[in-house]
């Protein structure tokens, strides 16, 4: 699946271990990597629904976006969440808890 992101800072977050494991700390920095793999070998959103990543939509004011388990309480964002869709925009990484 081809991976967007919402601006560059956030792509160096998701694609640069160095910068994953500096903002995020090492366990949820595991999740990422883990997440974005998944991602990357996914053809499309469907694919990912299955996976171990605790792939959901989320809804009321975050309608349209679908979220992955990177921790107990943090989360990656994204959109759209279309299931036949092979491109994906990372909007955040956050504890929306």
């Amino acid at each position: 699946m081809r991976v967007l992101f919402a601006d560059a800072k956030l792509e160096r977050i998701c694609t640069q271990e160095a910068q994953m494991k500096r903002k995020l700390g090492g366990p949820v920095a595991k999740g990422l990597r883990r997440r974005m793999a998944e991602l990357y070998s996914a053809n499309s959103v469907k694919d990912l629904w299955d996976g171990p990543g605790k792939w959901h939509r989320l809804s009321a004011d975050r309608g349209g976006e679908i979220s992955g388990s990177l921790s107990a309480n943090w989360r990656i964002v994204l959109s759209p969440a279309d299931d036949d869709v092979s491109e994906v925009a990372v909007d955040s990484i956050e504890d929306y808890h």
